[in-house]
């Protein structure tokens, strides 16, 4: 016979496996805690684990890329048509070569065998290296102009495509001067798109900052974003795609900020850099695991550099 004892003990147990199996409406309520939707920025850009000095040649550095191979990173200076190879070790400079005459080139990237340069105009060149330490060159014209003051240049491996950033606005007229936007080169069709893939809007900032509370560096942002009440002073100098985040990092010299956008063309972050780390960020680019280089031109009394950060 069972006793009462154990009846009691079989039907506590049941009204126990009952409530443990049934989620409440309570429960389903629960917000997700604000922990897990912060974004958290994954460097400390004022504390690189290791700055390079560069030799005057590059006082002018305008852009960086890393070498297929990952031993070198090849600089471009916006005066001279030479591609100058830095060791990634040490940061000195290994090979100085002469491709094409001067002018006014702001940033390079390597892509397997090729290496493209990008003029302020929006003149694209494809370099293709051959046996004798020169190259075969081609020029790719875009609808681009000096008044768009192309910038920075990227590989966007998801679509195969090159993604040019514009310092300049992007077109004449009161329309135009509250955004700064990215084109995107098809590197199939070797077209340029007619209009931006993506943009940086004044509205998108000022609401970023107003929604995220930014208190430590909201006072900064806001005078930069403010100077001109309708005008987007912010003017992106570089561009790289983090490889693990997948998200845009556009790096403007003008104002010292770095802004992050995801793939919907979303605001993620702004991070106000100081001056004195970060004299004249001019060039960026990402390895594999994440590490971050920026290069920084030179003035009359300091030496331009590239720093490199770990992620945090």
């Amino acid at each position: 016979m069972i006793s009462i004892r154990l009846i009691r003990v079989l039907i506590l147990f049941c009204l126990w496996n009952s409530m443990a199996c049934t989620p409440s409406s309570k429960a389903q309520k629960t917000p997700i805690p604000q922990e897990a939707t912060t974004y958290l920025f994954p460097y400390d850009l004022e504390k690189p684990d290791v700055t390079f000095e560069l030799p005057n040649s590059l006082q002018e550095i305008s852009g960086i890329t890393p070498t297929p191979d990952g031993k070198q990173i090849v600089a471009i200076q916006d005066e001279n048509g030479i591609l100058f190879f830095i060791n990634k070790a040490t940061g000195k400079v290994e090979k100085e070569i002469p491709w094409y005459k001067d002018g006014d080139y702001e940033d390079v990237l390597c892509l397997d065998q090729q290496i493209y340069v990008i003029k302020s105009k929006g003149t694209l060149y494809e370099l293709n290296p051959t046996p004798a330490d020169t190259f075969q060159m081609i020029k790719h014209k875009t609808h681009l102009k000096k008044e768009q003051d192309v910038e920075g240049l990227c590989y966007d491996e998801k679509n195969n495509r090159l993604l040019l950033t514009c310092k300049g606005y992007l077109g004449e007229g009161e329309e135009f001067q509250d955004k700064k936007g990215v084109y995107a080169f098809d590197l199939k069709t070797k077209q340029l798109s007619e209009t931006p893939v993506f943009s940086i809007r004044l509205a998108q900032l000022k609401r970023f900052l107003n929604d995220k509370k930014m208190t430590e560096q909201i006072e900064e942002l806001n005078k930069i974003l403010e100077d001109n009440e309708h005008k987007l002073t912010i003017a992106p100098s570089a561009i790289g795609i983090h490889p693990i985040h997948d998200h845009f990092y556009l790096l403007s010299s003008v104002g010292k900020v770095l802004v992050v956008i995801d793939r919907a063309g979303e605001l993620v972050h702004i991070q106000k850099l100081k001056k004195s780390n970060h004299r004249q960020p001019e060039g960026i680019f990402f390895e594999a695991d994440g590490t971050l280089f920026i290069s920084n031109e030179g003035k009359k009394d300091t030496a331009p550099n590239i720093q490199r950060f770990r992620m945090n």
